[in-house]
């Protein structure tokens, strides 16, 4: 006796029934309803998978700036009871402790910018304005310089500032450009290279290159170590390239 067992697929259903080929007749069939995808959740799905990494690459990217600061002959501070702002401005003129550059340059590698910011003109309406207004002042000055100057003003630095510029009423945020992370970086570790002799050309790019690199859309998540089917280190071992 042949039997032929027959599915309909649909996104909230799937329609079956069993045939009787010899009979040429339907034995049993039915349905199984279930409740479909709710896309209003998607949003919410994405920003959550964001959220955890970006946590996850900040992680990653600390533990790279604790190990190389370690190999050099920089250790943390026994209590932090120090303010990273003052530190950041203060090793820009002058020598800082080996503790105190531990925590400047710890406390800069946590937000290393946004590098899309870099490529916006100041007449884009598309842009916000606090954004904006950030842009223009790191032509003049450090993103520490802004920041401590706000901390002193404001009493903070992070979140929504209210605050009037000529007269209008105008919104700040800490959110900074990559190049302007990375000048400061620079213009700190060139005046602590007067002291400390293992900080070289080689420290700088290496401490650079970490809080600024970013990895390519294409590349998807995962590494060689870490491997997913989502990304281009796939889990047979074979790497796309």
């Amino acid at each position: 006796m042949g039997k032929i067992l027959g599915l309909d697929l649909g996104i909230a259903s799937v329609g079956w029934s069993i045939i009787d080929t010899e009979q040429n007749k339907i034995d049993e069939l039915g349905v199984r309803l279930f409740n479909s995808a709710d896309t209003s959740n998607n949003k919410k799905r994405r920003e959550a998978r964001l959220a955890r990494r970006n946590i996850r690459r900040k992680k990653y990217r600390l533990e790279k700036i604790k190990e190389l600061l370690s190999k050099n002959g920089f250790y943390p501070p026994e209590k932090y009871n120090l303010n990273p702002y003052e530190l950041r401005v203060k090793g820009l003129n002058e020598k800082l402790t080996p503790e105190e550059l531990y925590v400047a340059l710890v406390h800069l590698a946590k937000r290393r910018g946004i590098s899309y910011l870099d490529e916006i003109d100041k007449d884009d309406k598309n842009i916000d304005e606090s954004l904006k207004i950030n842009k223009e002042l790191s032509k003049e000055k450090y993103p520490c310089e802004i920041q401590l100057e706000r901390l002193k003003k404001y009493g903070k630095v992070r979140g929504l500032i209210e605050a009037e510029n000529d007269g209008n009423s105008i919104t700040l945020i800490n959110v900074f450009t990559t190049s302007a992370y990375k000048r400061e970086a620079v213009a700190i570790l060139e005046q602590q290279k007067k002291y400390y002799p293992q900080i070289d050309d080689e420290f700088i790019k290496k401490y650079t290159d970490i809080i600024t690199r970013k990895r390519e859309f294409y590349v998807g998540p995962g590494d060689e170590k870490n491997r997913t089917n989502y990304g281009i280190y796939k889990t047979n071992g074979t790497t796309i390239t």
